[in-house]
């Protein structure tokens, strides 16, 4: 929950300028109502855990995220249909997600005839200089 801003609480005493109570709970009543009108109005400032406020649009829309972005060890974002490389084969891989692991993985035909290895994508390079790179240097993985 976030803290209401002296604009939310401005903009509740509006919204409460329409409401008509009865005089028995009046006092009461506009008080709990003033809070949560400004409660709300600060928490529609922030998306909730796993959303995104989207903002590209005329109106922001709140947006549920769906998954992790494909990440390269060199620190590309990638598409499923691009190409990766990675520095223990000399051969092209895809990126593909496994529900098992729950990570993004390279998906590679080691030995050209069906030899399949799946290393992290995260140990995977977006070019093919880049993963001859690592290979050359002595922490590569």
């Amino acid at each position: 929950m976030n803290t209401p801003t002296d604009e939310d609480k401005a903009k509740a005493r509006e919204i409460m300028q329409g409401f008509v109570l009865d005089r028995g709970h009046a006092h009461s009543m506009r008080d709990v109502l003033y809070e949560r009108i400004a409660q709300a109005l600060a928490d529609e400032r922030c998306a909730p855990p796993g959303h995104i406020i989207d903002c590209t649009g005329p109106v922001p829309v709140v947006r549920k995220v769906l998954g992790t972005l494909p990440v390269t060890a060199d620190g590309c974002v990638c598409n499923p249909s691009e190409d990766v490389f990675h520095h223990g084969s000399n051969r092209v891989g895809v990126p593909v997600w496994s529900d098992d692991a729950d990570k993004w993985l390279g998906e590679f035909d080691h030995s050209g005839a069906g030899e399949w290895f799946y290393p992290p994508l995260a140990e995977c390079y977006s070019t093919r200089e880049a993963a001859e790179s690592a290979r050359k240097e002595p922490h590569a993985k």
